[in-house]
């Protein structure tokens, strides 16, 4: 069964801006997502931005091929590759990665969060919050091609739900991590300012 998509296409639309993240010195948030069957995992990075909104662009779109399949320690690679400090790395703890990015947490001692299904939940209501009130800032053509397949799944009581891969009309990887990485620097960066 398939749902209708988690947003209208002019609430989307009135989250884009150039450079969202241009000249920010950070802190940022890392939030990573791999597909169930490994075919494709996405790295995205977020800020808060001047204007008061959290800024997100994907770092990585790294996608399975015949000589280079995605695996754990070809993400923790690429996010090792990230060149500013990271306030925190954010990831679902069900994730088919989450034992190698909690081992990459344990010898290398970046700040890798993983985040247990209440989190998840909390995430996806956050960020559907941050994106009908235009407080993100995204121009990314895979952020626009996903947003539009993702849908949501109802989560218990007092209408909590979460985006659902399995409802979903094709892979929201990279909304899933844009939702990580957003939901990850609103609670860790400095104060977000209400413009």
């Amino acid at each position: 069964m398939k749902a209708d998509g988690a947003f209208n296409p002019g609430v989307w639309a009135a989250c884009r801006a150039s450079e969202p993240l241009a000249e920010l010195p950070g802190p940022f948030a890392l939030g990573v997502d791999v597909q169930p069957g490994w075919e494709r995992a996405t790295i995205c990075v977020g800020g808060i931005r001047t204007d008061g909104r959290v800024g997100v662009e994907v770092f990585r779109d790294i996608r399975a091929t015949p000589d280079s399949p995605v695996t754990a320690a070809r993400v923790a690679e690429e996010i090792r590759k990230f060149p500013d400090p990271v306030a925190v790395i954010a990831y679902d703890q069900v994730s088919g990665a989450a034992a190698s990015f909690l081992r990459e947490a344990n010898e290398t001692g970046a700040p890798w969060d993983a985040l247990k299904p209440a989190a998840i939940v909390a995430a996806c209501m956050d960020v559907d919050e941050m994106i009908r009130a235009g407080r993100i800032a995204v121009d990314d053509p895979l952020l626009d091609a996903q947003i539009p397949l993702a849908a949501r799944r109802p989560v218990g009581a007092d209408g909590a739900f979460r985006f659902s891969r399995a409802a979903s009309l094709g892979p929201i990887d990279a909304v899933m991590a844009m939702t990580l990485a957003a939901h990850a620097i609103a609670y860790t960066g400095p104060e977000p300012k209400i413009t």
